[in-house]
């Protein structure tokens, strides 16, 4: 086997290496955002565990697929090789057409999110539970802020204030509606994944073009050999 092909065999595995971590990346991603999504259960009633299951899904795939090209180029096996860059196509595939369906639906779900969210707060007292756990972990307060609880003559709950007050007054207070706060929240979350997720798409691109070169140049390889 020619300098080149070391080469290329070399890269191939490095790559995949690479991949190996980036798919372990986004399993943990996965399970810390299904963590967060169980924290809302209730308030989202179990709409939202498909984002963080199909992440800890492809990340496993990804995984799975990056020991199957380490093996390949090692053994330097053409069979495995191409069976790699099919494998890795189709979860490159995959992670289109979930990004594109996630982004066709994302003004749904945030309507969705907003109506039930605003339920919820102008119906405090029979979700004061899920309310009060939003407004701690968001820091934030009502639907568009303080005014939600004062326009009901409620007291604004203590939740509310960065320290859990037994009161909390309206000048304590966080200034920031839940609204606003949920959907940046969403945003930040979208923005992780989709970084990650280029990024990804970018090592795997690299990988299915090194596999291609490598199963290529075993394969001459082979027939100069016969």
């Amino acid at each position: 086997m020619g300098c080149a092909t070391s080469l290329v065999k070399y890269l191939v595995f490095i790559f995949n290496f690479v991949f190996a971590l980036a798919g372990l990346g986004l399993l943990v991603i996965g399970i810390l955002l299904e963590k967060q999504v169980n924290e809302y259960d209730e308030f989202l009633n179990g709409k939202f565990h498909a984002p963080p299951i199909i992440l800890i899904v492809v990340g496993s795939l990804i995984f799975i697929v990056a020991f199957f090209g380490c093996c390949g180029a090692i053994r330097e096996s053409h069979c495995m090789l191409i069976m790699y860059v099919i494998l890795v196509l189709t979860v490159f595939i995959l992670q289109v057409v979930v990004a594109g369906l996630a982004f066709a639906y994302r003004d749904d779900t945030k309507d969705v999110i907003d109506s039930k969210l605003k339920n919820y707060v102008f119906n405090y007292g029979n979700n004061k539970a899920i309310v009060d756990s939003i407004q701690t972990n968001l820091k934030c307060c009502g639907y568009e802020g303080t005014g939600d609880y004062t326009s009901q003559s409620v007291n604004i709950p203590s939740s509310c204030c960065p320290k859990l007050p037994t009161t909390c007054a309206r000048k304590e207070a966080y200034d920031e509606g839940c609204k606003d706060a949920l959907e940046d929240f969403i945003e930040s979350q979208g923005n992780i994944i989709g970084g990650v997720a280029i990024g990804i798409a970018v090592i795997e691109i690299v990988g299915i073009i090194f596999g291609l070169c490598l199963a290529n140049s075993i394969k001459n390889a082979e027939r100069r050999g016969r």
